[in-house]
C-alpha cells in the first residue's frame, strides 16, 4: 500500500474509534468499513463495529485500546480534516490515488488490455453522469405514464390535497420555504403539515425553537382539537395515539449547524428512508461565518446545501423562515429563495382571512392561493379552498368613461404629498 495513503487510513481509523462523532460522520458520507482497503486499519474498524452494538462506544474503545495505541504512533494529524465536507473530499482523493496505484499495477501485468483497464479509473469528481436522452427516453416515458396512472405525479400530503396541488406536489428532491411574520404561526403550519405527512411518510422535524415538551403539548392540542383555553379550565381530553411509530422524529429545540442537520438526516436515512424533512426555522441554523463571510451569504449557501441534500436522499425538505414584513420578504436573505422550488407565504388577507399564497413556484402558477381555517387557540391549520387569483395583483376598478383606476392610483390621488 502507498505509504502516504496508509498513514491516512491509520489516522482515520484512529479518529473513527476514538470519537463516536467521527463514526457518525463517516456513515453520513456513505463511507463504511467495507469500502476501506485490506489493512490493519480496516481490521481495527471492522472489529470496533462488531463490538459497538454489543457493548457501546466506550467499552468497545477500551477493548481495542492496545490496537488503537499502535495507530496513534503512526498517524499524521495533518491528514485529519476538521470539516465534514473536507473529510469527504480527502477520502475521495486518497481512494482515487489508491485505485490509480492498483490500476497501474494491473496495466503493468496486462499491457495489452491497458485501455480497458484504464477505463475502470474514475475520479470521484466524475461521479456526475451525462445522459444521452435518446437512450433513456422510453424508460422515463414509461415511468411518467405509470406515475400518472397511479396518481403519483404530484406527491400529496394526507389531509392537504389542495396545498399539494397548489405547489405542484411535495415531490422528492425539492426544497420548499414557508414564510410568515414573527408570531403569526409558521411553526403551527409546519407542525400541522408534519403531523399529516407522518401518516404515510417518515418525517424528521428539526425543532430549533421550543422544548420537546412544548411541542408535544401543541401536538396534543392539534390532534385532540381541544383549545388551550379549555385545557386551562381543566377540560382534559381522552388520550388517543394518532402517531405512526417511527414516522415522526423531532429534535429538542436546540440550534443546530448545517453539518449537524445533514449528519442526522443521512444517519436516519441510513436506518430507514426519510421522506420529509422540516427545518424550523432558517435563522436558528448555526451558520459557518468563517473569514468574515456575511450572514446573508452563509444563509443562502445553507439553502443551496439543503437543496443538494433533498436531491441526494430523494426527500422533500421544508424550511420555515421569518418574513420581515407583510409583503413576504425573507428577513434573513432574499437570495435564500433561489434554490427553493416553492416559496409559500402564510399571512392574513384583508378579504379572505388567513391564506397561504405563493411567492415562487417552479411547478405551478403563482396566480392562486389557499384559504385556510386557522385557529391559534388550538394551533390547528386546515385547508378550505383554492382561490384562482393572485393576492398580490392589484384589481382594476371600473370608473366613468374609458378610464380605469387601480389601487395604486387611488393611493396617489388621496395622498398628493407621496413621493413619486
Amino acid at each position: 500500500m502507498h505509504r502516504k495513503f496508509e498513514k491516512f487510513i491509520n489516522s482515520m481509523a484512529f479518529v473513527w474509534v476514538s470519537d463516536s462523532t467521527f463514526r457518525d460522520i463517516f456513515y453520513s458520507l456513505d463511507i463504511s468499513p467495507n469500502d476501506w482497503p485490506e489493512c490493519k486499519a480496516k481490521s481495527l474498524v471492522v472489529e470496533f463495529e462488531r463490538l459497538w452494538p454489543q457493548v457501546g462506544h466506550v467499552k468497545a474503545k477500551q477493548a481495542l485500546n492496545t490496537s488503537t495505541n499502535e495507530f496513534c504512533k503512526d498517524r499524521d494529524t495533518d491528514l485529519i480534516p476538521n470539516d465534514i465536507n473536507k473529510i469527504r473530499a480527502v477520502y475521495d482523493h486518497h481512494c482515487f490515488l489508491q485505485k490509480a496505484i492498483e490500476v497501474g499495477a494491473e496495466i503493468s501485468d496486462n499491457p495489452e488490455n491497458a485501455f480497458e483497464i484504464f477505463s475502470k479509473l474514475k475520479h470521484p469528481k466524475d461521479a456526475d453522469q451525462i445522459f444521452d436522452l435518446a437512450d433513456i427516453s422510453q424508460q422515463h416515458f414509461d415511468r411518467l405514464c405509470e406515475n400518472v396512472k397511479q396518481g403519483k405525479l404530484v406527491k400529496q400530503i394526507p389531509d392537504w390535497p389542495l396545498l399539494s396541488d397548489l405547489v405542484g406536489g411535495f415531490n422528492p428532491g425539492r426544497l420548499g420555504m414557508i414564510l410568515a411574520e414573527s408570531g403569526f404561526g409558521k411553526s403551527n403550519l409546519c407542525l400541522n403539515i408534519a403531523l399529516a405527512a407522518q401518516k404515510e411518510m417518515r418525517v424528521v422535524y428539526f425543532n430549533m425553537e421550543m422544548l420537546i415538551e412544548d411541542m408535544m403539548d401543541r401536538t396534543h392540542v392539534i390532534m385532540t382539537q381541544v383549545p388551550w383555553s379549555d385545557l386551562k379550565r381543566g377540560h382534559v381530553p381522552v388520550y388517543k395515539n394518532y402517531l405512526t411509530p417511527g414516522n415522526l422524529l423531532m429534535t429538542n429545540g436546540v440550534d443546530k449547524s448545517l453539518d449537524q442537520i445533514r449528519l442526522a438526516t443521512k444517519r436516519l436515512n441510513h436506518e430507514k428512508h426519510v421522506d420529509f424533512v422540516v427545518v424550523d426555522y432558517d435563522q436558528k441554523i448555526l451558520l459557518n461565518l468563517e473569514k468574515g463571510m456575511p450572514e446573508w451569504m452563509a444563509l443562502k449557501d445553507a439553502f443551496v446545501s439543503l437543496e443538494g441534500l433533498a436531491k441526494e436522499l430523494g426527500c422533500y425538505i421544508l424550511v420555515a423562515a421569518q418574513s420581515s414584513n407583510e409583503d413576504g420578504k425573507v428577513s434573513g436573505s432574499l437570495r435564500s429563495k433561489f434554490p427553493c422550488s416553492t416559496v409559500m407565504f402564510f399571512h392574513n388577507h384583508d378579504v379572505h382571512g388567513p391564506i397561504v399564497s405563493i411567492k415562487k413556484n417552479r411547478w405551478e402558477s403563482k396566480d392562486r392561493f389557499l384559504k385556510v381555517d386557522y385557529s391559534p387557540q388550538s394551533s390547528t391549520v386546515k385547508e378550505k379552498e383554492i382561490v384562482n387569483e393572485s393576492p398580490d395583483r392589484p384589481k382594476e376598478l371600473p370608473v366613468k368613461g374609458a378610464v380605469r383606476v387601480i389601487p395604486e392610483a387611488i393611493a396617489l390621488r388621496s395622498n398628493p404629498y407621496r413621493d413619486s
